[in-house]
């Protein structure tokens, strides 16, 4: 993306002001890929953490149940959570019955 807005400014390199342009669009676009690759259920709880402020994992839990029909097992889901934190698509914070996951 760098490269490229270089090249329609008229530049022959790639200045790091242009990068530090550049970096919340390539972000967004790295993070939609990302969404885009998510299976139908991991997408639905990624669904849910989006349309809520934050939300706790059993909350999380019962409402994925709630939309799907063939659930798949709590442990699944934190897999899912844990792929999705990786990804940087949502962040946690706490620990047990404290953790809160949010959308990035």
């Amino acid at each position: 993306m760098a490269v490229e807005r270089s090249e329609r400014e008229g530049h022959e390199t790639v200045s790091n002001a242009v990068i530090d342009r550049v970096v919340p669009e390539a972000q967004s676009v790295v993070r939609q890929r990302n969404v885009e690759t998510l299976t139908d259920d991991q997408r639905v709880v990624y669904d849910i953490i989006a349309e809520r402020e934050e939300v706790a994992p059993a909350e999380l839990y019962d409402a994925y149940r709630g939309r799907v029909d063939d659930p798949r097992s709590e442990r699944m889901v934190r897999n899912y959570l844990a792929k999705m934190v990786q990804y940087n698509l949502v962040t946690a914070t706490g620990r047990g019955q404290q953790r809160r996951y949010q959308c990035v």
